[in-house]
């Protein structure tokens, strides 16, 4: 949590790209921003509001960031493409399937196009292929929009799909 700038670490840096953003301390007061702009959460649950249809899901993010809605909504658009889901656009995360909702959650993490993706066990309620397939998107878009992908699981089958694999137990590294 300390990359995703939500804990504080006890001494040392932390860089987002070019970005020094902790040196010992935050170097902005600014943290929430960091994370609304340069980095992605995919988390276990997909945590979409409710009471809020898809698009209007995707567009919250990048409304807080104060982009019209106008050109909000057209990269929601594209993301629902790109997720082959733009028919579900005006529909309610309760009308979704368990893989379609977390296809909804990547795309809502990719809309402000961050730097660094933090996935938590972004497959652990899905079934098997649908894990599989969430999976490969997210080592597609690592490869095509150039993001660090951080995936943290408990599920080894996942690990053929991994560029890198470290292991840690009692917090130490164990294997790398």
């Amino acid at each position: 949590m300390m990359i995703g700038c939500v804990e504080k670490p006890s001494s040392g840096q932390i860089w987002i790209g070019e970005e020094k953003v902790f040196h010992n301390k935050w170097l902005t007061r600014e943290t929430r921003k960091i994370r609304r702009e340069k980095i992605g959460f995919i988390f276990q649950a997909h945590y979409l509001i409710p009471f809020l249809n898809i698009i209007n899901n995707l567009i919250l993010v990048p409304q807080a960031n104060k982009t019209d809605e106008k050109t909000a909504k057209a990269k929601a658009v594209e993301l629902l493409e790109y997720f082959d889901i733009t028919d579900k656009e005006n529909a309610m995360p309760s009308q979704l399937s368990g893989g379609q909702n977390q296809r909804v959650a990547i795309a809502r993490t990719l809309i402000n196009n961050p730097r660094i993706i933090l996935a938590d066990e972004p497959t652990a309620a899905l079934d098997m292929q649908r894990s599989v397939d969430v999976v490969k998107i997210l080592k597609k878009i690592a490869v095509e929009q150039e993001v660090a992908i951080v995936m943290v699981t408990h599920d080894e089958r996942m690990l053929p799909y991994c560029d890198r694999i470290m292991k840690i137990e009692n917090k130490n590294i164990v294997f790398d």
